[in-house]
């Protein structure tokens, strides 16, 4: 039985990260696997598990001359520390990445 589109995407985005975190052996066994779950063609199924695991823009700016990305970061995504700061940061408050990188 064939895989709906919804659990396609399910484990390609549950792979997605370990997919970016392998080595180059690695990521060959990963996409032997992801082929064989959802017959997708080999070519397709390395773009959709490098396309899942982008990293998310939460906001950009600048802070003391120099340009700022703030992303969300998978290992800290659940942590409400981290959604606080995106605010802060929005809002115009304080960015301790930026501050760090004031000191270069």
């Amino acid at each position: 039985m064939a895989l709906t589109m919804t659990e396609k995407q399910a484990v390609t985005k549950q792979l997605a990260l370990e997919y970016r975190r392998a080595t180059k052996k690695e990521k060959g066994k990963i996409l032997d696997s992801v082929i064989q779950l959802t017959q997708y063609n080999r070519s397709y199924a390395a773009r959709v598990l490098r396309q899942r695991a982008r990293a998310t823009v939460l906001g950009r700016g600048t802070a003391g001359g120099v340009r700022v990305t703030l992303v969300e970061d998978e290992r800290t995504k659940r942590r409400k520390q981290s959604t606080n700061r995106s605010k802060e940061v929005r809002a115009g408050g304080s960015c301790p990445v930026a501050e760090d990188l004031g000191d270069l």
